[in-house]
């Protein structure tokens, strides 16, 4: 399984993900979704940070409003064991009104001693009888995706894939919001590049 993993990357580009204008460093594509409308976008790229560094940037939820673009209001609602989380996030994106979503984090990592992959994936989660939203924002009803590391030059950099569908929900046309998707995916890559790259060593 393992010589799998080491010969296939798994965060190779899907075949039906279209090249969007990127920044230097980074390749953006955009594929359709499975309901159509409104985009399924991938960013791609290289971090000058160890892999657990970058991930413990991510694991940081409770800090996104500190150094997450958008981010208004972050925070752990509750925790299911060491692999699910469920977290609350109040945004503020380009182009569109304030917006909210509460979503369940999975860990599905293999690492072992700095090999194999660190992932985390996540869905809408139902807060019904869980936690009360904001009544003055618009709620994210489309919100999964990815994050996956993959070590490269010994560990001491990280190939990062960023997978993202998300609906803004509103009245919003597919073709507002895939451009404001396409800019928040870029501005969230590189918060979370800038921020690993900045953490001192050991962190």
């Amino acid at each position: 399984m393992l010589s799998i993993l080491l010969l296939l990357s798994l965060g190779a580009e899907p075949a039906r993900c279209k090249p969007l204008d990127s920044p230097p460093g980074m390749r953006v594509c955009a594929q359709p979704s499975p309901s159509g409308g409104v985009l399924q976008l991938r960013s791609t790229g290289m971090i000058a940070a160890p892999p657990e560094r970058v991930w413990s940037v991510l694991k940081s939820l409770d800090d996104y409003a500190s150094f997450m673009p958008f981010t208004v209001e972050a925070r752990v609602v509750r925790r299911e064991g060491e692999k699910v989380v469920f977290f609350y996030s109040r945004i503020q994106p380009p182009l569109v009104s304030a917006r909210d979503y509460f979503i369940k984090l999975v860990d599905e990592s293999q690492w072992n001693d700095g090999k194999g992959f660190l992932k985390v994936t996540w869905t809408v989660a139902d807060p019904s009888g869980k936690m009360a939203l904001a009544d003055d924002v618009v709620h994210i009803a489309t919100n999964s995706g990815s994050w996956l590391l993959e070590p490269r030059d010994a560990g001491k950099s990280t190939f990062l894939a960023y997978d993202i569908l998300i609906v803004p929900g509103g009245s919003i046309p597919d073709v507002i919001a895939n451009r404001a998707n396409a800019m928040s995916v870029q501005s969230v890559f590189q918060a979370v590049k800038r921020r690993a790259e900045q953490l001192p060593e050991g962190r």
